[in-house]
């Protein structure tokens, strides 16, 4: 599997079809070898907001991967981790995160995990589907 900062020098302006097969093997190589967690969501962070730039919607099978993926990463103690996946949900419209992060039991969670929780409803609410919704 490729390392993070190869995800960090693909150029910023990528076509969709480029960035298909950049999450299609990043997610090949995640099934295969056990990743570090941290580069894990900064991989997908890096892709996610190239794709964001393309104004296209992610597919929908590549989108269910990342979001079982995030799931799996999921840490509602530690912040950078939900900082990360949260902006990760926005630029990709990933609504099965979303609600997954959005029904976590506030006791299981730290202060500033349950803020940033509470601050993403806030901002996104029903349009977390649409990654664009914001700029039309």
């Amino acid at each position: 599997m490729k390392n993070f900062l190869y995800y960090c020098s693909l150029p910023d302006s990528m076509s969709s079809e480029e960035l298909y097969l950049e999450f299609r093997e990043f997610l090949e190589g995640f099934s295969r070898v056990k990743c570090n967690k941290t580069d894990s969501l900064r991989i997908i962070l890096e892709l996610s907001d190239r794709q964001w730039h393309t104004y296209t919607v992610l597919c929908d099978s590549l989108r269910k991967k990342i979001e079982g993926i995030l799931v799996s990463l999921w840490d509602g103690g530690d912040l950078a981790v939900a900082e990360d996946v949260i902006a990760i949900t926005a630029r990709l419209g990933l609504v099965g995160v979303f609600e997954f992060f959005s029904t976590q039991d506030a006791d299981n969670l730290s202060l500033e995990v349950a803020a940033e929780i509470r601050a993403a409803i806030a901002e996104f609410g029903d349009t977390v589907g649409d990654p664009y919704s914001g700029v039309r």
